[in-house]
């Protein structure tokens, strides 16, 4: 059973494929592992800010003596301190707002890590009519056909090269199809540019 068959029992009467690719398990994991350092980094940042923001409460926490100054009032008043309770206020709102984005990035990476190291997508189709989109048991996961196509955008995502494929329905705009973590995605645009839009080469 060669890989091309899961593609083959899906083709309708005259339908023929033009490209076919199979998802290679290694981009899809280097995928995953790009986007938990891209997380990570921002994560240490806040770690360390909050961090910061700590010794600087307590500080402010902390009590200072008052020496009384010759006209009767505080030196306090002279240091800053009368503004004390709104630098609190103000290092406990940006303590929180840094603990939050903290916990997000968290379960993120949490979120990454759990992720299944295979694709659910196993193979991607051009044929003269459509786009096709299957699992790996051979299943039709989505499909495109060549009158909903509206733009292809090749770009650049987890340092990944992914097509991406604009698409409506009856003038309502549908989720983009996406056709990642092959190799030669541009090949893909080449075909459906010439082959499905009728665009020149």
């Amino acid at each position: 059973m060669t890989r091309t068959a899961p593609v083959e029992q899906h083709l309708q009467q005259g339908e023929r494929i033009l490209w076919s690719a199979g998802v290679v398990e290694e981009f899809y994991r280097l995928s995953i592992s790009h986007r938990i350092k891209v997380a990570i980094g921002p994560l240490v940042l806040c770690v360390a800010a909050m961090i910061c923001l700590g010794f600087t409460l307590a500080g402010l926490l902390q009590p200072e003596p008052h020496t009384a100054c010759g006209t009767g009032c505080s030196s306090a008043w002279f240091t800053g301190d009368f503004f004390r309770p709104v630098k609190i206020a103000i290092c406990v709102a940006v303590l929180a707002a840094f603990a939050v984005t903290a916990c997000a990035l968290l379960l993120h990476v949490n979120c990454l890590l759990r992720t299944s190291p295979h694709s659910p997508t196993d193979w991607f189709a051009v044929t003269s009519r459509r786009l096709l989109e299957l699992d790996r048991s051979g299943a039709l996961l989505d499909q495109v056909e060549k009158a909903e196509i509206t733009r292809l955008k090749l770009t650049h995502r987890d340092d990944q090269q992914i097509l991406i494929v604009h698409r409506e329905r009856k003038h309502i705009e549908l989720a983009p199809f996406k056709i990642a973590f092959v190799e030669r995605p541009a090949e893909a645009k080449a075909i459906i540019e010439k082959d499905l839009l009728g665009q020149p080469a």
